[in-house]
C-alpha cells in the first residue's frame, strides 16, 4: 500500500498560493510558499486528480503558481491593505457626530456617526464594484440573475419584423466597409517611403482579410454586430497556434458564455478563469481567461456583468408591436369572437327556432366564401347589424412602435425604406444623422478592436487599423460658399479650395491668394514686397496730383476727345466696317467684346471637361451664345472620344485654331489705335508681349512674342488689352 506523502499536494499549494494573493493568512502547518520554491521542491501530482483529462500539466501548474507568489508583492500590483473601518476614526467621529448633551457640548440634531461596517464583507483588494448574488459564479446559465435570457431576445429580434428590418440596414452598413492598414499620424512625414512599409501592411491586411479564416471580413463584421445587436455579448476567440502565434479570431456564440467575477465583483486578472461556457443548457465547457478570449459589449453596466443590448432595451415595445400582429392577424382567421351581431326587432315574428336556423344558414353561406363576402346580402326587416371589431388596422400605432425601435438602432424612418416626408436637404441631414449615431461609433469600436489585436498578438506599435467606405455626407453648396468668401477675401488661394472640395485644380496650376481690385487682380504675397509697396504709393499720388498745364496751341482732353468723336465714328459701326460678327451671335456686353466672352466660354467648357474626364463620367453638354456653333459641334464631338485630361486640352488647343483670332477687336478700336500713335511719336519700333503668373490660352500664344509696332500678334492683338481683364503688358522696343 502506498503510503501518503508528507509534502502538501499541488492542489494545496495552489489554494495556499490564492489565499496568499488574496491576502489571507495561510492555513496552520502550512510551509511558507516562496521557501519552497526557493527551495527548488518538487511538485508533486495530487493524490487523487489527475489535470491532464482538462489538458493540463505540470508546468502551467507551476506556471500559475509561481504567478500567484509574485503576483500582489510587485511594486505595480494593486494592492492588498485596504481597510473597511478605522477604530480611531470611528471614535472622533462619535464625539463630533454622535447626540450630545445640549446643556455640555454641541451641535444639536447632529447627523449621526455610521454604522461600523462587518468585517469581511470587504476584500482586502477594496470595495466592492456591486452588490452581486451570493455564489453567482455557481450557477450554471449564463444570464441567469438577469430579468431577460439570451434565448428571450433572440427569439424576440428573430420574430419581431421591425428589429429585422434594422438590423438589415446595419448589415447593409457593414458590407460598404474596406479595412486599411495605416501608419500612425506621428510617424507620418512629408518625405515618407511607404515602400518599406508594404510588406508588413500587405501581411496584416491578408489576416484581417479572412480573420477566422473561412469567413471574409464584411461576413466577419455582420457576424459580430449581429451579436452585439441582440445579446450584447460579442465573444471572440483568438486562436493561436502550437508557437504562439496567432492563427484565427473566432467568434463563438455569446449566449453561451457567462462572465465571472471575483469576490469585488470584477473580472478576475490572470491566471484565475474569467469566464466559463455551458453547453447544452447547462453543462460546463471550460474556463477561459481575459488572454483566452475577448469579451466586448456594448454598453457597460456597473450592476452586472452582462450587457444591455439594444433588443433589450425595446423589449416592451417590440412584445407591444408582436401582439398587435397577433391580433391583427385574427382578423384573417376564424376564431370564437364573431365579427358582428345582427339585432332583432322585438316585436319580430320569427321564433328562436327560426333565428338559430336563420344564423346557421347565414354563417354557412358565408363560411368560407369569398366571392360570397364580397356581394350585397339583405336582411329581414328591422335587423339591424352590430359590427364586434374595429373596421380599420390601426396602422398608425405600427408606425409609432416602428419608430422607436428605429431610434433604438440609431437608424432613421428614411434608412428603412419609409420616405413618404423626406426631401433632399432633409435626406441629406438624416443620413448624416445615421452617420454621426451609427457608423462612427461602429466604426471606431471595430478599429480600436483590430488595432488591439494588432498590439497584442503581433507586437505592432507602427500601425493602426481604420475602415474606409461610408463618410459624412458634407453639404457642398455650404463649403463651397464659405470658401468662396475665403478666396474672395484673399485669405485662401483658389488652388487651396479646389483641393479642400476635392476638385480639379485648373490646368494643375498653383494660383496664389489675391485681392480683385478695379484694375484686375492683385496679388497678396505682393504686399510683402517693397518695390511693390512704393510703386502703389506713387500710383495712388500720381492719381490725386493736379493735371500740368496744357502748352500753348496744344488741345486739351476733353477738347481732343470732341475732335475724335467727330472725325472717328463709334465703335460699333468702326466694328462692324473691319469685323463683322456672326448674325448668330448675341451682343457682348458693353465695354466687352463677344470674342472675349467666347475665350471665357471656352475657359470655362474646358474646366467642366477635365472634370468630368478625371471623374470618369460622361462628357455633360455646355451652352453658350458666344462659340461659334461650327466650333461647338466639332469641340462636342471630340470631346466624347477623350480619354485623359492631356487629351481635352488638345481638343481645345486645336479649337483654339478654329475660332477667330481674340485680338483681332483691336484693328478698328479708337482707343487702341491712339495708344498706338502715342507709341510711334515716342519712338518705339517694337512690341514684345510680357504675361503674369497663370496667362490664359489666346495670352499664352503671344507670350515674349516681339512684333513690329502694328503689326497683330498671333491673337490678332496689336498691343494690350488682349481681352477683358487682360493682366498682361508689352515692352516697347527703341531704334538704336
Amino acid at each position: 500500500m502506498q503510503q501518503p506523502s508528507s509534502k502538501p499536494s499541488l492542489s494545496a499549494r495552489i489554494r495556499a498560493g490564492a489565499r496568499a494573493f488574496m491576502g489571507v493568512a495561510p492555513v496552520a502547518g502550512t510551509p511558507p510558499l516562496m521557501a519552497q520554491v526557493e527551495q527548488n521542491q518538487q511538485l508533486l501530482k495530487p493524490s487523487r486528480f489527475d489535470p491532464s483529462h482538462l489538458g493540463g500539466s505540470d508546468s502551467r501548474q507551476a506556471q500559475i503558481l509561481n504567478t500567484l507568489l509574485t503576483q500582489g508583492r510587485m511594486p505595480g500590483s494593486p494592492s492588498q491593505n485596504f481597510i473597511s473601518a478605522d477604530q480611531s476614526i470611528m471614535d472622533l467621529m462619535y464625539q463630533a457626530l454622535s447626540p450630545q448633551d445640549p446643556q455640555t457640548a454641541t451641535p444639536l440634531y447632529t447627523p449621526g456617526v455610521p454604522l461600523m461596517p462587518i468585517p469581511g464583507v470587504t476584500p482586502p483588494a477594496g470595495p466592492r464594484q456591486w452588490s452581486f448574488t451570493v455564489g453567482g459564479n455557481i450557477s450554471m446559465v449564463p444570464r441567469s440573475g438577469e430579468q431577460y435570457g439570451f434565448d428571450d431576445l433572440r427569439a424576440i429580434a428573430r420574430i419581431y419584423d421591425g428589429i429585422q428590418i434594422c438590423e438589415q440596414v446595419w448589415l447593409d452598413y457593414v458590407s460598404k466597409l474596406n479595412i486599411s492598414i495605416e501608419l500612425r499620424d506621428e510617424l507620418q512625414t512629408e518625405d515618407l517611403d511607404m515602400t518599406k512599409y508594404a510588406k508588413d501592411i500587405q501581411s496584416y491586411t491578408d489576416f484581417f482579410a479572412y480573420p477566422d479564416k473561412q469567413r471574409d471580413i464584411k461576413s466577419w463584421l455582420r457576424l459580430a454586430v449581429k451579436e452585439q445587436l441582440e445579446v450584447d455579448a460579442l465573444a471572440i476567440y483568438p486562436h493561436l497556434t502550437n508557437d504562439g502565434h496567432l492563427f484565427a479570431l473566432e467568434i463563438l456564440d455569446g449566449s453561451t458564455i457567462k462572465p465571472l467575477f471575483d469576490d469585488r465583483g470584477r473580472r478576475p486578472e490572470v491566471p484565475f478563469p474569467a469566464y466559463e461556457q455551458y453547453l447544452y443548457g447547462g453543462i460546463p465547457a471550460a474556463w477561459l481567461n481575459t488572454d483566452e478570449l475577448i469579451y466586448m459589449v456594448e454598453t457597460e453596466r456597473t450592476n452586472s456583468m452582462y450587457g444591455t443590448s439594444r433588443v433589450e432595451k425595446i423589449l416592451m415595445r417590440a412584445n407591444q408591436a408582436l401582439r398587435k400582429q397577433s391580433k391583427d392577424l385574427l382578423r384573417y382567421t376564424e376564431g370564437t369572437v364573431p365579427a358582428g351581431v345582427i339585432q332583432v326587432p322585438s316585436d319580430s315574428p320569427w321564433t328562436q327556432d327560426q333565428l338559430e336556423e336563420f344564423e346557421i344558414n347565414l354563417n354557412a353561406l358565408m363560411a368560407g366564401n369569398d366571392m360570397a363576402r364580397a356581394r350585397l346580402k339583405v336582411l329581414p326587416k328591422g335587423f339591424i347589424y352590430l359590427p364586434t371589431d374595429d373596421p380599420a388596422i390601426q396602422t398608425l400605432f405600427d408606425t409609432f412602435l416602428l419608430n422607436i425601435t428605429t431610434s433604438a438602432f440609431g437608424l432613421t424612418m428614411a434608412e428603412l425604406g419609409f420616405t413618404e416626408n423626406v426631401n433632399k436637404s432633409s435626406g441629406d441631414s438624416q443620413e448624416n444623422v445615421v452617420y454621426r449615431r451609427t457608423m462612427v461609433p461602429l466604426i471606431s469600436r471595430y478599429e480600436d478592436l483590430f488595432t488591439y489585436i494588432l498590439r497584442k498578438y503581433f507586437n505592432e506599435t507602427r500601425f493602426v487599423v481604420k475602415f474606409k467606405g461610408f463618410e459624412e455626407v458634407e453639404d457642398l453648396q455650404a463649403k463651397a460658399s464659405t470658401y468662396l468668401s475665403l478666396v474672395t477675401a484673399g485669405i485662401q488661394s483658389p488652388t487651396q479650395a479646389a483641393q479642400a472640395l476635392h476638385l480639379p485644380v485648373y490646368d494643375d496650376q498653383n494660383v496664389p491668394p489675391f485681392v480683385m481690385t478695379k484694375t484686375g487682380p492683385f496679388v497678396v504675397s505682393d504686399l510683402a514686397n517693397d518695390d511693390v509697396r512704393a510703386a502703389m504709393t506713387a500710383a495712388q499720388l500720381a492719381a490725386v496730383a493736379p493735371p500740368k498745364p496744357a502748352p500753348a496751341g496744344s488741345m486739351t482732353s476733353a477738347e481732343e476727345d470732341d475732335e475724335t468723336q467727330t472725325t472717328t465714328p463709334p465703335d460699333d459701326q468702326q466694328a462692324a466696317k473691319t469685323d463683322t460678327p456672326d448674325a448668330s451671335q448675341p451682343p457682348a456686353k458693353k465695354g466687352v467684346s463677344a470674342r472675349s466672352e467666347a475665350s471665357i466660354d471656352y475657359r470655362r467648357w474646358r474646366e467642366r471637361a477635365i472634370a468630368d474626364t478625371k471623374a470618369h463620367r460622361q462628357q455633360r453638354g455646355f451652352t453658350t451664345q458666344f462659340i461659334p456653333p461650327a466650333v461647338h459641334s466639332h469641340i462636342t464631338w471630340e470631346l466624347n472620344r477623350c480619354q485623359t485630361p492631356d487629351d481635352v486640352r488638345a481638343v481645345f488647343s486645336r479649337a483654339a485654331e478654329l475660332a477667330p483670332d481674340t485680338g483681332s477687336w483691336q484693328i478698328g478700336d479708337p482707343d487702341i489705335q491712339r495708344s498706338l500713335d502715342g507709341m510711334r511719336a515716342n519712338g518705339t519700333k517694337t512690341l514684345t508681349w510680357k504675361t503674369l503668373v497663370n496667362p490664359c490660352d489666346q495670352c499664352s500664344r503671344n507670350a515674349d512674342a516681339t512684333v513690329n509696332i502694328g503689326e497683330p500678334f498671333p491673337t490678332g492683338a496689336l498691343t494690350v488689352p488682349n481681352h477683358k481683364n487682360c493682366n498682361c503688358s508689352v515692352i516697347e522696343g527703341k531704334a538704336s
